[in-house]
């Protein structure tokens, strides 16, 4: 009798917990805080497809060399990260002025409509040469990216104001994962059948089964980026209480939780003052030092892996893991910001890139499935962190009310950079072995850490 009444008791009791757990589960996530985070994190995934670079840069490149523009070599692919990089960093600021004078939501729809608009235009452009290209899927992409970057992040920081580690990490894997999505489609939709490129062809595809499906490629993956991008910018409910939108300001005190973590906000220091400060110096040329590797992984990694290995799928299939380290070191790295010092964060993650970039063009990594796979997610997993820690930690240093312009600033340092890079990525690719652009990025990188403790650590 006593085993039934338990059993009877069980029975009743356990769907009572489950609907109660399924209820908070829904009220959680209709609030519009979360759904606010889940619109910036939907943004940013269209926005990092920039990452699928370095996989759609063998067709774009083999078509053009087929379509009018014959010399186009996979080195000059540098130059598309490089102008979506200017592109992204002169547009930043603007972005921000934008939310402050209207809202996250106006600057995020006009970003995004740049942003789709451009990379379906480029379904036209890739028959008119290179330059048409760099202006429709490098700078104007750019360019709405850097409009709605920031806001989605200062939106969010506004609704969790205590945990902008977690916030930056959430939001910002977004834009890692992006690419797991994407470069299995690219794949799928112009190699369905993963042709490798012919003998004698210099790894270039040259089969027209693959190279005609290379411009209805950019009209498929616009049309997806504008849907996703459309919701997303619906969803960015503004923060209550919310005075100034522009950068990370909290919500009043007595309207959010006490964290027995939480540190005293800095003081806030006005936009023209902390540009002028040794600290933004110093983070405006270390920024802009070690960041050019990425520039170089996005455009390059495959096509120099394709020398050993000759499996389109599994090179594209490595690239949508490896978006998976960027998205899971976004936010892991957002969440190491959030216990320890920029400092400690910033010397693990140039020092782990450093490394593996070394070690990336020896043939016992390309030539072993393994190993490239390893390397790569090493490589993705650690820079991922830089786009992490950085906003959170001027955060720290400036305050909450400008910061976000000022890390559309630094962000200023990559695109410079870039340029220079580009120029010399592609005399370096052409002329050299492959060993000597790797071996220049891990020199990069001795030298952004160096400035860093030599300069700023006090």
């Amino acid at each position: 009798m006593v085993t039934i009444l338990h059993s009877t008791t069980r029975r009743l009791v356990y769907p009572k917990i489950i609907m109660s757990v399924f209820k908070k589960l829904f009220t959680f996530l209709i609030q519009r805080s979360t759904l606010a985070l889940f619109g910036a994190f939907l943004i940013h995934v269209t926005l990092g497809t920039i990452y699928t670079l370095s996989n759609i840069n063998s067709y774009l490149t083999s078509y053009m060399r087929k379509h009018g523009t014959p010399g186009a070599t996979y080195g000059g692919s540098m130059w598309i990260s490089s102008s979506y990089a200017v592109g992204q960093g002169l547009s930043m600021i603007l972005g921000g002025m934008i939310e402050k004078r209207f809202s996250a939501r106006v600057a995020c729809f006009l970003g995004c409509a740049l942003h789709s608009l451009s990379v379906m235009s480029t379904s036209r452009s890739i028959d008119y040469g290179q330059l048409a290209v760099l202006v429709t899927y490098g700078f104007l992409p750019g360019f709405g990216c850097g409009l709605a970057y920031m806001t989605p992040m200062s939106n969010g920081f506004g609704w969790f104001p205590n945990r902008k580690g977690l916030v930056a990490g959430t939001i910002l894997a977004g834009f890692g994962i992006g690419t797991f999505v994407f470069n299995m489609a690219q794949t799928a939709y112009v190699n369905p059948h993963n042709l490798s490129p012919l003998p004698g062809a210099n790894g270039y595809f040259t089969q027209d089964e693959i190279l005609d499906n290379v411009p209805h490629l950019f009209t498929f993956l616009g049309t997806i980026y504008a849907c996703m991008q459309f919701v997303g910018c619906c969803l960015l409910f503004k923060p209550p209480h919310q005075s100034v939108p522009c950068g990370y300001k909290s919500v009043p005190c007595d309207e959010r939780p006490i964290l027995a973590d939480e540190q005293q906000a800095p003081t806030e220091m006005s936009f023209k003052k902390a540009i002028r400060t040794r600290e933004f110096f110093v983070l405006f040329l270390v920024f802009g030092i070690t960041n050019q590797g990425v520039l170089f992984v996005n455009s390059m990694l495959k096509e120099y892996a394709q020398i050993f290995i000759s499996d389109d799928l599994y090179l594209a299939w490595t690239g949508s893991m490896a978006s998976i380290a960027n998205s899971l070191g976004r936010l892991v790295w957002g969440l190491a910001i959030d216990r320890y010092s920029f400092t400690i964060c910033f010397t693990l993650i140039t020092t782990i890139f450093g490394t593996l970039i070394f070690l990336m063009p020896f043939e016992f990594i390309l030539s072993s499935k393994l190993l490239y796979l390893l390397c790569t997610l090493g490589i993705f997993g650690s820079f991922s962190g830089w786009m992490s820690t950085y906003p959170v930690h001027l955060s720290r240093t400036f305050g909450t009310r400008n910061s976000g312009m000022i890390y559309g600033l630094i962000f200023v340092s990559q695109s410079i950079g870039g340029i220079l890079t580009a120029f010399a990525a592609h005399y370096l690719i052409d002329h050299y072995t492959r060993f000597v652009p790797f071996f220049c990025v891990t020199f990069l990188e001795v030298l952004g850490l160096s400035i860093y403790h030599l300069f700023y650590v006090k």
